[in-house]
């Protein structure tokens, strides 16, 4: 057994002996959704939901799930439903997603422009989804653009140097790719990736 079988094994014990435990569904519904077993995931964040109708942690893996399954507007309907600050980036980043699985490229980047980042680490995981999407649809160009304005508003981030790289190889740019990886190492002297 691996130490997540176990720790789900004990969880899954402690829901069934005290089924009102909220802590211990929380940690067996998230148990269930790392290792992919989604519809009992859903069935524990669900159960939490009715416990605890506050929950906007459940809203949002249930918005996950819905995702992964491919109920797009069930994904939406919970994403639009969390209001808690500590989980409103998180949802807004995940309705551009669903958008852009959705194949509604305008849209999805159309929101992620909308979204106000309260700090500089959303602001990077911000450009880094728009970034994404603008790859995964054949938009290098734009995504580079992107990560060019990106390295001026934050410059040196290692994420988004990183992006850049990647971004630059695709397009054949060895040399501007080597500068990046170079910089990168020179920010993260441990990134074994730039290396």
């Amino acid at each position: 057994w691996s130490i997540d079988d176990r720790a789900l094994y004990h969880f899954d014990r402690l829901v069934s002996l005290e089924p009102d435990h909220k802590d211990a569904i929380l940690s067996t519904a998230l148990l269930y959704f790392q290792e992919g077993s989604y519809e009992l995931a859903q069935e524990m964040f669900e159960r939490l939901l009715v416990l605890d109708p506050n929950s906007d942690q459940s809203r949002l893996y249930l918005a996950y799930i819905a995702r992964y399954q491919g109920y797009y507007q069930i994904a939406i309907d919970w994403l639009l439903s969390i209001s808690a600050e500590r989980y409103y980036f998180e949802a807004q980043l995940e309705i551009g997603r669903v958008l852009a699985e959705q194949g509604k490229t305008d849209s999805a980047l159309s929101h992620f422009a909308r979204i106000i980042p309260d700090s500089s680490d959303q602001l990077v995981r911000s450009y880094l989804a728009e970034e994404d999407l603008l790859r995964n649809v054949n938009r290098a160009e734009q995504a580079l653009d992107l990560l060019d304005a990106a390295l001026i508003d934050i410059p040196d981030d290692p994420d988004l140097l990183y992006a850049r790289g990647l971004i630059l190889a695709k397009m054949g740019s060895l040399a501007d790719h080597e500068r990046d990886m170079r910089r990168l190492m020179m920010v993260e002297p441990n990134n074994a990736h730039a290396y």
